[in-house]
């Protein structure tokens, strides 16, 4: 969670839609897995939501909800 946050946070990932895939409570720095059904289109689009986000930071005009280091896609 980022500074604009309390911990721990709820993170959705959202599809196209706006509908609800997955979810994950986030405390800290972590490894987060969300298990995701394949439609069988080549690309999907996801957007990552975090409940209770877009407060402002103290001498920092950004919007701080979470920090994202990378995201994959696993087989299986």
């Amino acid at each position: 969670p980022g500074v604009g946050l309390g911990q721990p946070c709820r993170l959705t990932l959202l599809d196209r839609s706006g509908q609800a895939v997955a979810r994950a409570i986030v405390g800290a720095r972590a490894t987060i897995r969300l298990p995701v059904k394949s439609t069988g289109q080549p690309e999907q689009t996801f957007r990552l939501h975090v409940d209770g986000g877009g407060r402002p930071t103290p001498r920092d005009p950004r919007i701080l909800n979470c920090r994202v280091f990378s995201i994959r896609r696993l087989a299986g």
